[in-house]
């Protein structure tokens, strides 16, 4: 009985938060993730590149990036926060949108 009625709990909140959203609001939560993506690429990708400036000044190349030990994936795993801190905010935005806020 409590698997079910946490179901049912479930299933109201969901289409409580999103029933009443419209192609806008969808456009607001999805836009606002991948214009994200690329910006935590960028602060990433430079957060790379200032760490290999610290262990060799003098090189200006992003082929030392791999022997300098800065690990490669950095750019990456930044990205992907900056989506998932975008599609957070999208959605909250777009909640507020379809509440009439």
């Amino acid at each position: 009985m409590h698997t079910l009625l946490s179901g049912q709990l479930l299933r109201l909140v969901a289409s409580c938060a999103v029933g009443n959203f419209n192609w806008k609001d969808w456009a607001t939560f999805a836009g606002t993730a991948a214009a994200c993506y690329p910006f935590g690429w960028v602060v990433g990708k430079a957060c790379m590149f200032a760490q290999l400036l610290k262990k060799n000044p003098h090189c200006r190349s992003h082929v030392h990036f791999l022997s300098a030990g800065v690990a490669p994936k950095v750019p990456k795993q930044s990205a992907l926060m900056g989506a998932t801190i975008g599609a957070l905010g999208g959605f909250m935005l777009a909640h507020q949108q379809s509440a009439g806020m």
